[in-house]
């Protein structure tokens, strides 16, 4: 039974070192009060720098992770203890969340507790158990280490809410309607990993998914 979900890719880094020097990346960072590499990448705010970084369709969307994690850590099997969150990041990071951790809903904040994160490596800074935490290892290590199925829109075999629910571990591309990035493509070809689309929601956004199987995990675990 659903009780790990991954969100793969998460565009969630902060400013490439390329884009220091870029006007509008100088601008920001005087009004934000902020070095750089200490405030996170975002496309609504940094599109004209980001027109020649590679990559950039799959970059810059912090707001697919905070929606989708929000969807994840609201609902009653995760905030019940039954569900946890991964989160494997472009950057090559890997974040994990102490369950019953609630984020804010307010967008700016959320931003905020990201560049925390991802500055000192743990929130909140200093001694005491972290509500949200950095650790070491990448993509490929989160794979092994949990072996997910993976759900993805252009998958050849197809199958239901109710089948892939049964996984321990599922795992979403936390990308602009899901769609994997072709390092992500790599990584699960080379270990070896199973990929779905699922029937009736490929090309949906990752928290409508997220929410999807959530829903049909509580069902089938009672809770609804």
């Amino acid at each position: 039974m659903l009780g790990r979900i991954v969100l793969a890719e998460a565009a969630l880094e902060t400013i490439p070192r390329e884009l220091w020097s870029h006007p509008s990346i100088y601008r920001y960072s005087r009004k934000r009060g902020k070095p750089p590499y200490r405030l996170l990448l975002d496309a609504a705010q940094h599109h004209q720098a980001m027109r020649r970084l590679p990559g950039r369709e799959y970059r810059g969307r912090p707001d697919i992770v905070h929606a989708t994690l929000l969807a994840l850590l609201e609902s009653p099997l995760c905030t019940k203890g039954g569900c946890e969150a991964v989160v494997a990041t472009v950057g090559g990071h890997v974040i994990r969340v102490r369950p019953g951790t609630r984020l804010p809903r307010n967008y700016l904040r959320f931003t905020g507790l990201m560049e925390q994160l991802l500055s000192e490596g743990r929130v909140p800074p200093g001694p005491g158990e972290p509500l949200l935490w950095l650790e070491q290892g990448g993509l490929r290590e989160v794979l092994q280490r949990y072996r997910p199925l993976a759900l993805l829109p252009g998958a050849e075999r197809a199958a239901g809410l109710e089948e892939v629910v049964e996984a321990d571990t599922i795992l979403v591309p936390a990308t602009p309607r899901s769609e994997p990035t072709p390092r992500l493509l790599a990584a699960l070809e080379e270990a070896g990993l199973e990929a779905f689309r699922l029937r009736g929601l490929e090309g949906a956004e990752p928290w409508v998914i997220v929410s999807r199987l959530l829903c049909a995990a509580e069902q089938a675990a009672g809770l609804l």
